[in-house]
């Protein structure tokens, strides 16, 4: 084996390694740690084909010399240091004799009489208990090691308080300050500088509390709290009987004002009840009948269920002729009582408007310039958003064509036969609100054929929330469920679109008006 130049553990060679036998004999010292030389020995390593072991542990014993160079004679191994000769016989065992911890010392603060000297494994003791003005603990560690007692390191924790070991050091003396009462042991063993464990030493002893957390003064505390308890419950007592006789004669009062109140409010209520039971016969009477609708054309239907007594939606209806019709599904700003008062409004301007033409998109555009003079609205000061959505349609049952013209409402169709849905797209303008006037609506022209279907809806059905997640029921699905239903009689179509919406929402109040109007010719 070649000899050694560089030694590549974490150490700062001094002499070149030497090859004694199988082993190599070396003194190194470990990088400096703040300054601080951390190991200064001599070492020997045996080198074998799996790796390198540590060989003669004795030799931890020669520490703080400068060794010049190792010389072999026979089992001796000679070592030339600073300090002279040293001769290390490869005869002698390394065994080490097993040796205990124990504590020199043991002091208590401000209890001089609690002073435990010399407490080995085998000491008998009861278990300690310290009053808790002494919660201060001065422990002075030792092991019966004979190798040298400076090198001693030690390890300890205090359960109690500590979960686990702590780091080995060299310490003199183990402290703990301010202990909470209860009950601790102390786990203490000892290394020697051959890095054998002497047995663990524990010992056991008890903070009592302080007078004041005694069971003693808990049960002082309690009858105190219980007194003082007592003397308030009779006091409150007293004091509540009186408030009692004046709350009596207060509420007995305020019970006259407010059953008075409440028969004010009830007689309002069915006042306002009754009016927009009113408003709502006079709106009934606006909208046309179903009835002459199907005089015309008996294939339709018109779902119509609003959200309050008066609706914002509203279906109209304007015959042309024997075989020809407008009708529309309308959806004015607001629901209830608003949307109502809109609604009216709204439906007569229609009426003026086919009184000019039986044209779709004039007749929207007709009904934009008079609903904007009738709300006031102009383009330099648009004092009300309200407006109005819809979907128009003037149907021919003779030829089967249709003209349609939306504002913002599509008009959808499904031809005879056909698995799919197709969507005339509206204009991207309301009636009123912030359309301009003279503003020209898009017009489409669709022939159709003896069992196609049209349909016209506001957009309270899809944006119902419902379902066992409490989510919208979306135009998607509604599509797909007029699909799945299109080849059923009208007025079947009719009530499975109502009772379809109807168990969507089961649970979750009506947030909309719901329109839906439907065509098979």
């Amino acid at each position: 084996m070649d000899e050694l130049n560089v030694l590549s553990i974490q150490a700062l060679p001094i002499t070149k390694p030497r090859q004694i036998n199988n082993e190599l004999w070396f003194h190194y010292i470990t990088p400096p740690v703040d300054n601080q030389i951390q190991a200064d020995i001599l070492r020997s390593i045996t080198i074998t084909e799996k790796g390198a072991t540590d060989g003669h542990i004795m030799l931890r014993r020669i520490k703080g010399v400068d060794a010049k160079d190792f010389f072999q004679d026979s089992n001796r191994v000679y070592i030339s240091t600073n300090n002279g000769l040293y001769c290390y016989d490869n005869n002698v065992s390394s065994k080490q004799s097993p040796f205990n911890t124990f504590i020199s010392e043991l002091t208590f603060k401000n209890d001089s009489a609690a002073t435990y000297n010399d407490l080995t494994v085998s000491t008998n003791y009861t278990t300690i208990e310290i009053p808790f003005r002494s919660n201060e603990i001065r422990i002075i560690p030792s092991a019966s090691d004979y190798y040298d007692n400076n090198e001693l390191k030690f390890a300890y924790y205090l359960e109690g308080k500590e979960e686990e070991y702590g780091n080995w050091s060299k310490i003199p003396v183990i402290t703990y300050n301010n202990l909470h009462e209860g009950n601790y042991k102390l786990h203490l063993k000892s290394r020697n500088v051959m890095g054998q464990e002497g047995k663990e030493i524990t010992l056991a002893f008890t903070i009592l509390p302080p007078w004041y957390r005694t069971i003693w003064a808990y049960l002082i505390y309690t009858l105190l709290t219980a007194g003082l308890f007592w003397t308030v419950i009779q006091l409150n007592s007293r004091r509540l009987v009186e408030q009692n006789i004046k709350l009596e004669k207060i509420i007995t009062d305020r019970t006259k004002t407010i059953a008075h109140q409440k028969e004010e409010i009830e007689h309002k209520n069915q006042e306002i009840t009754d009016s927009i039971n009113y408003a709502k016969r006079i709106q009934d009477a606006i909208l046309p009948s179903v009835k002459d609708i199907k005089k015309i054309w008996t294939d339709t239907f018109v779902f119509f269920q609003p959200k309050d007594i008066v609706s914002g939606d509203f279906y109209w209806y304007n015959k042309i002729n024997e075989h020809e019709f407008l009708i529309a599904a309308a959806d004015c700003t607001g629901h209830g009582v608003p949307g109502g008062f809109m609604s009216m409004i709204c439906s007569d301007k229609l009426n003026e408007a086919a009184g000019l033409s039986k044209t779709p998109a004039e007749v929207l555009h007709y009904a934009n310039n008079a609903i904007k003079l009738a709300l006031k609205q102009s383009e330099e000061e648009n004092v009300t958003k309200d407006g109005m959505e819809m979907a128009l349609v003037r149907v021919n049952t003779q030829t089967k064509k249709i003209w349609f013209t939306g504002a913002n409402r599509p008009l959808w169709i499904i031809r005879g036969g056909s698995t799919e849905l197709e969507e005339i797209k509206p204009t991207k303008a309301s009636i009123a609100s912030n359309t301009p006037s003279d503003f020209q609506y898009q017009s489409h022209e669709v022939q159709l054929s003896k069992g196609d279907s049209i349909y016209m809806t506001s957009d309270g059905y899809p944006d119902q929330f419902g379902g066992a997640k409490g989510k919208k029921y979306m135009t998607a699905n509604f599509k797909k469920f007029v699909l799945s239903i299109k080849d059923e009689s009208i007025t079947r179509q009719h009530n499975l679109i109502k009772d379809n919406i109807n168990d969507w929402m089961k649970g979750f109040e009506q947030v909309d008006d719901l329109l839906v109007i439907g065509i098979k010719l």
